[in-house]
């Protein structure tokens, strides 16, 4: 079998992988016995954590001791390397200089290696991945034609990992979605970890109507109160999306995480609740870290003891719900009832106070849920 035939077949494996997260190994094998590298990975991450997809001639444990090291405190020979590229480490620093530096002494050394070509395969905002093939101390430096396979190898690499990425997004959105969504009645946008919005549903989108503005520079809400109220209520549960745990953590979900949009009469308020996702999926370059679940059965549930205070009304104030029931504003509530604009304030608030509620929207919603 030719060369060319064989990083034919390294690159039919690579592309088989994307289909099962397990069998990177399987390609990266290959290509490295194909090269002459004795040692090499993938990895992906950031600072804060990250996951080796795939090893070859090195344990997991000595891999992450590279990709930290890169992470914490990479060289600048590495950070400027142009992504796709594939970089021997002695166009870029000489071996004196290499075997004196931290990245040799603390990662490479251990497992015996020396040599090495670097190829970053995406940088994208905080992530990034990095492929890296080496051969141990005592072997020859890496050769013109080692640097074009690898040339010829990469792009493909880089398609099947965003192939793979966009399968697990999917994955992501179909598993939550089963989890979180009873009916056909509720929308789900996603939000990247920049608290931007990557997909909405269509239930989404037509819920949302002038209320709710979904972009991709972020997400607005028509009346700026709600606004600041959802935003806020977003940033609660992207903290506590970065400080959960270990993957697979259970995900509370408590009144901090939900919150209403008023809309017109007779529309009823648009509940929304902000649910943090696992912040550790290694394929999730792009992913979302957050979903916002819409729904609009009429806000939040009656509050214990709101509907027997319905029955603490004046019938002043009963005749006051009874025009805004009709769909009538306020003033015309008060035009109708003869009574002073002040004096139809007053009431609404006391109405307010009784019924737990804050918005006219969701007053309504609230009276109609409870059968008033």
């Amino acid at each position: 079998m030719t060369a060319t035939d064989q990083l034919f077949q390294v690159i039919q494996l690579t592309y088989r992988a994307v289909l099962c997260e397990d069998a990177w190994d399987v390609p990266l094998e290959a290509f490295s016995r194909l090269v002459k590298a004795e040692r090499s990975m993938i990895a992906l991450g950031d600072v804060s954590g990250g996951t080796i997809l795939a090893a070859y001639g090195m344990s997991v444990h000595a891999c992450q001791q590279i990709r930290q090291q890169l992470a914490t405190a990479c060289p600048a020979w590495i950070a400027t390397i142009p992504v796709g590229v594939p970089t021997p480490q002695t166009s870029r620093i000489s071996d004196s200089e290499f075997a004196k530096s931290d990245l040799y002494q603390k990662a490479v050394r251990p497992v015996d290696g020396f040599y090495g070509m670097v190829t970053p395969l995406f940088r994208v905002r905080r992530r990034s991945a990095l492929f890296v093939a080496g051969r141990v101390r005592g072997d020859r430096d890496f050769q013109r034609d080692d640097v074009a396979t690898a040339a010829t190898f990469v792009p493909h690499l880089q398609t099947a990992l965003d192939l793979r990425a966009r399968i697990a997004a999917t994955e992501q959105r179909v598993a939550v979605s089963e989890r979180l969504v009873p009916d056909r009645g509720v929308g789900l946008i996603w939000l990247d970890e920049d608290l931007r919005p990557i997909h909405a549903d269509a239930t989404a989108l037509k819920l949302a109507g002038k209320y709710l503005t979904i972009q991709p520079a972020g997400i607005s809400a028509a009346v700026p109160q709600d606004g600041q109220t959802l935003f806020a209520t977003i940033a609660r549960a992207a903290i506590l999306s970065h400080s959960r745990g270990r993957r697979g953590a259970p995900i509370a979900i408590d009144g901090s995480l939900c919150c209403h949009l008023s809309r017109e009469w007779p529309l009823p308020p648009l509940s929304i609740t902000v649910v943090p996702l696992d912040p550790d999926v290694p394929w999730m370059m792009d992913a979302a870290r957050l979903v916002m679940v819409l729904t609009e059965e009429g806000g939040k549930p009656l509050a214990a003891g709101a509907a027997e205070r319905l029955s603490e009304l004046t019938p002043r104030e009963r005749d006051l719900v009874a025009q805004l029931l009709e769909g009538r504003s306020l003033d015309e509530a008060g035009r109708h009832l003869n009574i002073s604009k002040e004096t139809a304030r007053t009431y609404l608030r006391r109405v307010f106070a009784k019924t737990d509620t804050h918005r006219q929207g969701e007053l309504i919603a609230l009276l109609r849920k409870s059968g008033y």
